[in-house]
């Protein structure tokens, strides 16, 4: 690692519920201004998942997840419902409170009406082995931002060949691949200067 990379991590309060919202910032001390970048991944929070500490990718069309009448009836009457999470073998339980904070805000959580918006420049990256988000999520995206550019990774997963915990301090290939379109895009976009 740099000796050169400052790190802080905080939290700010929450607006709209009970736990605080987590954040990093990492930058490299120097007197250049330097660009911002927020990015936001992981699974009920978890922000430090694997390599993400290093690069966030594969982004999701659907919030809804597909929540037919039946599946929102019964996860009403338990309180709750279970993902499997095929990497970690674990049951993720998601919360019916979820459910009802989706459905009373469900027009600010609509993709392709909330994408139509967007007036900066869109790059969606996307493994084309994704079994978390099928490769269709990145194409709709793209469908609903004409002007973005679609990127789709050949042979890359959900994660781009990271895993947890992740020891190393150099990217994988596939996330070393992603990590260099992103810089070139950010570049020909004017967002970041070499």
């Amino acid at each position: 690692m740099e000796k050169n990379l400052v790190y802080h991590s905080a939290t700010l309060p929450s607006q709209h519920g009970k736990r605080p919202f987590s954040f990093d910032c990492r930058y490299i001390r120097s007197k250049t201004p330097k660009p911002l970048i927020i990015f936001i991944h992981g699974f009920k929070g978890f922000k430090d998942w694997g390599h993400f500490n290093l690069l966030a990718l594969a982004g999701i069309s659907d919030l809804s997840n597909g929540w037919r009448e039946e599946i929102l009836a019964q996860w009403k009457r338990d309180g709750v419902r279970y993902i499997h999470n095929a990497r970690t073998m674990q049951n993720m339980p998601l919360y019916y409170s979820l459910a009802e904070d989706f459905l009373k805000q469900q027009d600010r959580f609509d993709m392709a009406s909330v994408a139509s918006q967007l007036k900066i420049p869109a790059l969606i990256v996307h493994g084309t082995h994704d079994m978390t988000l099928p490769v269709s999520m990145a194409q709709s995206l793209k469908s609903w931002l004409p002007n973005a550019h679609l990127i789709l990774m050949e042979g890359a997963d959900h994660t781009f060949g990271g895993y947890h915990p992740y020891p190393i301090h150099a990217l994988p290939h596939e996330s070393k691949k992603a990590a260099d379109a992103i810089c070139v895009f950010l570049k020909q976009s004017g967002l970041i200067s070499d």
